[in-house]
């Protein structure tokens, strides 16, 4: 079985205004939707807050980068833009029907699970007291970074979690003695402490751009706000809440310090509570109704510092009520000085139509790198569901991305040219076209064709694949034809008609029919019979007079040209 192909096929690809994705592996271009030859399909990260996150996706045979791929060594890097956003390695790799390799990459997190710690105890070799929380992760920190590769080093960056409060009884910052008889892996023993002491594990480059040493920080809760704005009408596409009924309370009577009485403090003589031991906030109260709760801070010996204590249990019942799940586009993709979509930062979220108007954490976020357009997420935490979709009005924003930058009054601009310089530049492809130049965000819809160097140049063609197999029962054999463009499978995009069978063998070439498929019968293929099917497709551009003009119709339609 054999199989020709012929013309290349463009590639629409997907283009921004602002921050664009790429993927690197150990320091190589592994996908850049701008590069044909370094494309890979359907690259999905999932990130969440506390966690490594994975990235997904299909490498086919055609990128540069196909063999470079090792499964728990190959370092892959997403950045957007110069910044790297996320690192990870590959953890697993499949092959599939066309040989492409279909990658899961785990995040930089799971480095931790290559190390063993030996049986030890929390207690200073100097002091002999019980190290605290930032002494003993930086201990277990030493003892992977002495035992992995230098790509796998972490450095211990800010510990900000209030793990005081968990020892209550001695009143200090060490943590109780901790002792480990057996060999545990490092990852193992960091997350029994996340789970006694709460906060949330990031993992960081060092610097933009660097591979190692990775920042390892245990956070109570991530300062970073967003300074993007997810609005009903502007980039808000849909909208699912749930609200939870665990843990909420409207009004609280917060307690501190105990007297010698062990009578705890309380805000009655605090200067703002009016001389009332509980504070109430109107909003939950209209939501849930009256729900009195106390939370206790025995740390505390200030009425007007209690007093702003119980306000921020208010405030934090608030920001955990709700867990909400949203598409939204992400306005960075067109403008790069707004603040991208990031894992931990509080972003405010508005929708009039739902009465909605709150700021909240962003705990997963499901990110399209080839279609950014298409992402999702998370903000909030909660359990049961409510919930609201936005009107279809507002879900046409998704339809077309390029209808956002038409919100922003700004255009983007397409033309072709001879040269990757911008020679002979046309607003229309001509047969002599090999590069195509975008610029974006301009001010005005009509193209200034003056100044080539305004545009983003990169070459018409994309590497396109015909690949035939055949599937037999009994004395008859199917064959199949699929068209691929750097990886992806675009059968479904060109006519029956261009599919064409020929039947091979010593009495020569007979034409057999065309399209997609075709079925033989194995008794008619004759002594060293072989199946071959031939692609034939149509280019098609707009027809010029002298003065570069379209020809068109007296009915306003183009003349097209085909090659």
């Amino acid at each position: 079985m054999s199989h020709t192909s012929t013309a290349p096929v463009e590639r629409k690809n997907y283009r921004g205004g602002g921050k664009l994705y790429k993927i690197y592996l150990n320091g190589q271009l592994l996908h850049d939707l701008s590069n044909p030859g370094r494309v890979v399909a359907d690259p999905v990260l999932n990130l969440e807050r506390g966690v490594a996150g994975t990235l997904d996706c299909k490498v086919p045979v055609v990128n540069g980068a196909y063999g470079a791929i090792k499964k728990m060594v190959s370092v892959i890097e997403v950045y957007q833009d110069d910044k790297r956003l996320w690192c990870g390695r590959v953890l697993n790799q499949t092959l599939d029907w066309d040989n492409s390799k279909v990658l899961t990459v785990e995040g930089v997190l799971n480095f931790l699970n290559d190390s063993v710690i030996p049986p030890h105890t929390n207690l200073d070799e100097v002091s002999g007291l019980s190290m605290d929380l930032a002494q003993y992760l930086g201990y277990l920190i030493t003892e992977h970074n002495n035992q992995v590769e230098d790509f796998k080093a972490f450095e211990l960056g800010r510990v900000t979690v209030d793990y005081e409060k968990f020892n209550a009884q001695t009143q200090d910052d060490e943590i109780p003695e901790r002792e480990e008889k057996g060999y545990k892996k490092t990852r193992d023993i960091i997350n029994d402490l996340v789970g006694q002491y709460g906060g949330f594990l990031v993992a960081k480059p060092k610097t933009a751009n660097a591979t190692y040493p990775i920042i390892l920080e245990l956070l109570k809760d991530y300062d970073q706000v967003n300074t993007q704005t997810i609005e009903f009408g502007k980039n808000l596409l849909t909208m699912e809440r749930a609200i939870s009924g665990a843990d909420i309370f409207s009004a609280v009577i917060p307690t501190g310090k105990t007297d010698g009485a062990g009578v705890p403090l309380t805000i009655e003589d605090a200067t703002q509570s009016g001389g009332s031991v509980m504070i109430e906030d109107p909003e939950l109260v209209r939501i849930f109704g009256k729900i009195i709760s106390t939370v206790e801070h025995s740390e505390i010996d200030d009425e007007d510092e209690l007093y702003e204590a119980g306000r921020k249990d208010l405030a934090e019942v608030k920001s955990k009520m709700y867990k909400v799940t949203l598409t939204a586009v992400d306005l960075s993709l067109l403008d790069k000085s707004i603040d991208s979509f990031s894992v931990g930062d509080k972003i405010r979220v508005v929708s009039t139509a739902h009465n909605f108007d709150m700021e909240l954490p962003v705990t997963n976020l499901r990110l399209d790198l080839a279609n950014p357009e298409r992402s999702e997420l998370t903000v909030g935490d909660s359990v049961s569901r409510i919930v609201d979709t936005v009107s279809s009005s507002a879900k046409k924003l998704a339809d077309q991305y390029n209808k956002l930058s038409n919100l922003k009054n700004t255009y983007t601009w397409v033309v072709y040219a001879d040269t990757p310089q911008g020679g002979n530049i046309s607003l229309v492809q001509l047969p002599s076209s090999k590069y195509r130049g975008v610029a974006w965000n301009k001010p005005v819809k009509d193209v200034d064709t003056s100044n080539p160097g305004i545009f983003a140049w990169s070459p018409l063609t994309s590497v396109v694949e015909l690949k035939t197999h055949y599937t037999k029962t009994g004395d008859m054999a199917t064959f199949i034809a699929e068209v691929f463009i750097d990886g992806v499978n675009v059968t479904g995009n060109y006519d029956n008609a261009l599919f064409k069978w020929f039947k091979k063998n010593e009495n020569g070439e007979v034409l057999l029919g065309t399209g997609k498929t075709i079925a033989v019968s194995a008794s008619d293929m004759g002594y060293g019979g072989t199946i071959v099917c031939e692609f034939a497709h149509v280019r098609e551009y707009g027809l010029l007079d002298r003065q570069s003009n379209l020809y068109v119709s007296r009915n306003g339609e183009k003349y097209i040209g085909r090659s």
